[in-house]
Order: structure tokens, then sequence, then C-alpha cells
């Protein structure tokens, strides 16, 4: 009999490692009360050949030859198979990954039967047989594994136990406990006599990277920054350009026409040739790196574009020195005649608008001159303007 009596320290032993490594938890199903969880209690057959050991007074092993502190929970089912009668079953459902059924084992007692021949069956497959041949004390083993499976898949498994043979046959049912996966922390843990061990892995702390996340963000702004500085540079380097006059105007001699010629040609009406918009160059000398024209309503003709800026500039000086002539000219030859006045002082306004976009074309040269000064190019002639 000590060899039963090891049997219950090996199967705790099973029960912790598998509970240990799956981080799983073990339920039990009472004989009597039935699954400590789900309700769900063992069904008997055939019925009436069945007792409750505790309250048992016909059974030769009965409250008197067992100890029930060492039972679980104080309760066993016992019942005997003869040959030629119906077989004893005994059948339970559950959910789990492994399975352990525990029996009491009884040694010699007068006039009773203890020999034991028990097969298992899960899900209709045979998978386990427990024999037991009593030896001549008459002692019992308690919580014996009788039969353990921990090869199971997670799923819903019908357990059957069944005495059969050509000889009487005792069963001494106790307690079914069956492992189940409990991903769920809440899941209620049922209460059993094999000790348990839960292993909770602990996490090392997460150290966040302060100075790194530090070092991003601030590279991250920086790198920002730069990105707006370049376009904003660029945006006003495109803007400075696109103030610059894009041609310079070609000088020379204008024709000093009447005011009814210009009255009926219009203020910055010319004749064919040279400063007529008919000779207008499409794209002249450009700033700021990119060709343009000027608008074709100012009626002027651009420069080639191989003249050099200091020539321009001095073209550009003759053509103000002579318009600003004609506009004196003009004050001084006003009639009191109203109509002759007015056609006079409609001609002034556009040679005064001429010599203002001039001007704005000599302020463009003047830059492009000094540009070219600071790279050892000729210097700058010098102009004074003069002030109508």
């Amino acid at each position: 009999m000590l060899y039963w009596r090891k049997l219950p320290l090996f199967a705790s032993f099973v029960l912790w490692t598998h509970h240990a490594a799956g981080l799983s938890a073990n339920r039990t199903i009472d004989d009597e009360l039935g699954d400590l969880v789900t309700g769900t209690k063992p069904l008997y057959f055939p019925e009436g050949v069945w007792n409750q050991g505790m309250s048992c007074t016909i059974c030769n092993i009965g409250p008197s030859q067992v100890d029930l502190s060492q039972t679980f929970d104080g309760t066993w089912h016992d019942a005997t198979y003869f040959p030629g009668q119906s077989d004893l079953e005994v059948h339970a459902s559950f959910t789990g990954t492994a399975v352990y059924v525990y029996f009491l084992v009884a040694g010699t007692f007068t006039d009773t039967t203890t020999f034991m021949n028990t097969t298992f069956f899960i899900d209709d497959e045979p998978v386990g047989q427990f024999t037991h041949s009593p030896d001549a004390l008459p002692d019992i083993s308690y919580r014996v594994p009788v039969y353990m499976n921990t090869t199971l898949a997670n799923s819903d498994h019908i357990l059957v136990m069944r005495a059969t043979g050509v000889n009487k046959s005792l069963i001494l049912f106790d307690y079914i406990e069956y492992t189940v996966e409990t991903p769920d922390k809440t899941s209620s843990l049922s209460s059993t006599p094999s000790p348990t061990v839960t292993i909770l892995h602990t996490l090392p702390p997460l150290h966040k990277p302060v100075a790194a996340i530090a070092g991003g963000t601030v590279g991250g702004v920086v790198g920002l920054a730069a990105i707006v500085a370049l376009v904003v540079f660029l945006l006003r380097r495109r803007r400075s350009q696109q103030s610059r006059p894009r041609s310079i105007l070609t000088m020379g001699e204008p024709e000093v026409k009447s005011d009814d010629e210009l009255l009926g040609r219009g203020i910055s009406g010319y004749p064919s040739g040279p400063w007529s918009p008919s000779s207008l160059v499409s794209g002249g000398i450009p700033y700021g790196g990119s060709r343009g024209s000027i608008h074709q309503s100012q009626g002027y003709e651009l420069p080639h574009p191989d003249s050099s800026a200091s020539q321009q500039q001095a073209e550009l000086l003759q053509r103000i020195g002579a318009l600003e002539t004609q506009v004196r000219s003009r004050k001084m030859g006003q009639t009191p005649d109203n109509t002759e006045n007015v056609a006079s002082e409609a001609n002034l306004r556009g040679l005064q608008d001429e010599i203002a976009a001039l001007r704005g074309a000599l302020a463009g040269l003047r830059t492009e001159l000094v540009d070219e000064r600071r790279l050892g190019e000729e210097p700058l002639p010098q102009y004074e303007a003069n002030m109508l």
C-alpha cells in the first residue's frame, strides 16, 4: 500500500508542473456537488445501484472504515459490478486541456469485493484502464490518481468511467480534477486539495529614453524651422525678382508730335518705326535670372540683349532728357485756348508717365550695375535727375 500513498504526491507534482507552465487553472468535479464552477454534476448508471458512501448503512466500506477528512468534501460514491449485470458507468463533462480522476483504493476487507477494473473513455474513445488487486491489509488509500491525461485539446469533453468484465469489480469514486485555460484574470478558481502555483511573469519597468525623445523633438523642430526659413527666403527672392523691371528700353530721339496727332492716336501712340509697338522685342535683358518683356501698352522697343548695362543706362538718360525737354516745351507752348490746353495736358501726362517708367527701368539698371561693380566690372556713371 506504500505505492498508493506516494501517488497523490506524484499527481500533485504533475498538476503543479502543468498548471505553472501553462498558466492555467484547476477545477474540481466533486462526486456529490459536481463542478464547483459550472455546477454540472456527474451522472451515475445504472440507477439504483450507486450509494453515497458517507451515508451508506449497508456498505462494508462505510463511514466507520473511512477517514472522512481525507476524502474530498467528505463524500464518495460506492458501487460493485457483478458479471452478467449492466456495466457500472460514471459520466462527467468538462472543458479543458487535462483531466485527473481520483478513487479511494481499499485493501482486504471481510466479505467485500475490493478488486478494481475500470476502463476510461474520453469522447467515446478508450484512453486508459485501471486495475487493482488488494493486498492483505485492511487499509484504505485516499486520493489515488487512477487516470490522468494532459494532452487534451482545449475544448468540451465527456469522460466515462466503466466497470465491466468477467470479475466482480468495485468503484470508490471520490472526485475529478481538470485543467482549463483562463485568459481572463477574473476567472474563478476552484478549491482543490492539490497544491497549485500561479506564476506571474513580471516585466521589467519600461524606462523611457528621455534623452532620445528630447533629441528627436529638438531635431524635428530645428528641421521644421529650417524648412520654413528656406520657403520664406525663396518667396522673398521671387517677389524681389518680380518687382524688378524685366527689360530695358532702347533709347532714341523721340519724334515730337502735335497735340492733334497724339489725341488721334492715343497718348502712347507712335508712328511705325523704332518706337512703334510693332517693333517691340518679345524678350529683353532679364533681371533676377529670367527673361521677360515689358507690357506692350508702354509702346517701347526693347534694347538688344547683347548691349552692355552702361550703354543701356546712357540710352535711358538720353531718353529721359529728351522727354523732359519735350515736357518743358509743351508747358511753355500752352495757349489760352481751352481745347488746346486739354490736349496739351493729356500729352504732358503721357510724357510724365513715360518718364516715370524710364526712371523705374533706370533704378533696376542701377541695381544691375552695382552687382557688376562688385564683380570688378566698370564703375557706375553718375546721374542727377532733372526735377520737373
